[in-house]
């Protein structure tokens, strides 16, 4: 290489040097100005952030005046309510004592109206049992719960009557006490003939007491439920458990499609054949004596002879199947003795579908409300919860039929058979 050449290449060397230092320093003042202007947004936003907290701090005041004053007026309501309903107003007192006259010309003063026919005097008459431990520190939903209790009992008797043939469910929601949030349990129970259903809540159990406590004494004739081993001591009251076949159908369903077994889809196709038949009686209206023949002729109990045998042969390779198989399996055949009881009587059913259609708005609410405060508030919520499902069954409206009972109460009434939404004679 010749010395000028040498020179050239020096010079080409030098010059794409100064090119990529030129470079550098124009991406070095890009990301600069980047950062200046990230810079700047931060402190914008820091400043949009600070002018909200401003904002929001005299919102919280305002607001926090407003429900000062609201508690204020709320205090004052209802010292008026107690001074007007407080049993004998000072109106009333005023005027017995200037007359010298009895109750019957102080009609007046219990709610400002005439011809009411309220007592003037606690002293003179025998307060209304289960009106007299309303407390005006309850809140209105409260005190109509304690209203309703005693047409809360009767309810229960109109559902476990001699001989009813009743459904029973148990479902779960939240509870708050002491800063800890817990499952707790209501039961559902009811009867499909007499158009009744009731929650029950007793402090959250789901024990075997609650259900024997409240079957105690009664005379059922068959309840259907689930697997739950609580009802397992029904047989200690004599009462036929029906366990319920849809809990079945679900759990090898399930595992059909999961696995797509083609012993799940015999089971299913044998179970479907069961549903189907029992479906088409009811809609065809099929007098009881048909419905039973139906249910232990020679087809139904081939059919279930067939479903028991495939369960049996299913046992005997039951490590050989998927988990969930293995639970599937396990648990039929231990429900298909109870399950099939059904056909002992034209008026059981092969499912408890109906107890978990009443069970729907509760486990509803679990996503439309947060929790339970206090045992209290579940107790209320179950009593009032059980007659708007009644008032559904019943096909009455909810409004007025809680609207003549309460009024019916408060007038004296103590006939609670006849306060029940079958009986009330509310229209439809």
């Amino acid at each position: 290489m010749t010395r000028e050449e040498m020179i050239e290449n020096l010079l080409h060397a030098l010059d794409k040097l100064e090119r990529m230092k030129s470079a550098q320093e124009a991406a070095e003042q890009v990301r600069q100005s980047e950062k200046e202007a990230h810079t700047q947004e931060v402190a914008h936003l820091w400043t949009e952030a600070a002018e909200k907290d401003v904002r929001i701090a005299v919102l919280e005041k305002e607001l926090s005046e407003s429900r000062a004053s609201n508690v204020d007026a709320n205090h004052q309501v209802e010292a008026a309510k107690q001074d007007k309903f407080s049993g004998t107003s000072k109106k009333g007192i005023d005027k017995k004592h200037r007359t010298g006259k009895g109750r019957d010309d102080d009609k007046d003063d219990f709610d400002g109206t005439s011809g009411s026919a309220a007592p003037q005097d606690p002293a003179d008459t025998k307060p209304v049992e289960g009106v007299e431990t309303i407390c005006h520190n309850k809140s209105d939903i409260d005190k109509g719960a304690t209203l309703m209790e005693k047409v809360y009992e009767k309810l229960l008797a109109q559902i476990l009557v001699d001989g009813a043939i009743c459904y029973c469910d148990e479902t779960w929601g939240r509870q708050h006490l002491k800063d800890v949030t817990k499952k707790v349990y209501t039961w559902i129970i009811g009867n499909r003939k007499a158009k009744a259903v009731a929650y029950h809540y007793d402090d959250g159990s789901r024990g075997r007491d609650v259900l024997l406590d409240l079957l105690k004494g009664r005379n059922i004739k068959a309840m259907h439920t689930d697997r739950y081993t609580a009802y397992y001591y029904l047989l200690q009251l004599a009462i036929v458990q029906i366990c319920c076949g849809a809990h079945v159908w679900r759990k090898i369903k399930e595992w059909y499609e999961r696995t797509n077994d083609p012993e799940a889809r015999q089971l299913l196709l044998d179970l479907q054949w069961l549903f189907i038949q029992d479906a088409q009686l009811k809609e065809a209206g099929t007098p009881p004596e048909e419905v039973l023949r139906r249910r232990n002729s020679a087809e139904t109990i081939e059919v279930i002879t067939r479903f028991g045998a495939r369960l049996e042969k299913l046992k005997l390779k039951i490590d050989s199947l998927p988990k969930i198989g293995r639970t599937a399996v396990n648990y039929a055949l231990n429900m298909q003795s109870r399950m099939f009881r059904w056909r002992e009587d034209a008026d059981y059913d092969l499912d408890n579908n109906w107890c978990e259609r009443a069970a729907r708005s509760h486990a509803l609410s679990r996503k439309t409300s947060l929790h339970k405060g206090s045992h209290r508030g579940a107790r209320v919520r179950a009593i009032l919860r059980s007659f708007v499902e009644t008032c559904k069954l019943e096909g009455i409206g909810i409004v007025n039929y809680f609207t003549n009972v309460i009024m019916a109460i408060c007038s004296g009434r103590t006939d609670y058979e006849n306060l029940l939404p079958a009986t009330i004679g509310v229209a439809k």
